[in-house]
């Protein structure tokens, strides 16, 4: 028999698609692809990116961000 703590347990439905996690937090983000929210928001002036989860927005601020190197 296995061990119920073994066994993973998708107890959390999506609204809009048949998607389970037993993660709500990834099933929150998998719901924004649903409904197109996107909460975080770049804050570098002039950018309007706009991301579904906040680590698109943290790989988004190293580009963003970082100087280009400098030319020798």
């Amino acid at each position: 028999m296995t061990c119920r703590s073994h066994t993973p347990r998708n107890d959390r439905a999506a609204a809009f698609c048949p998607y389970t996690s037993s993660d709500s937090g990834a099933v929150k983000r998998h719901e924004r692809k649903h409904t197109g929210e996107r909460p975080a928001k770049c804050d570098y002036p002039g950018c309007s990116f706009a991301a579904r989860d906040y680590s698109n927005l943290k790989r988004h601020m190293l580009t963003v961000r970082t100087p280009p190197p400098l030319a020798q």
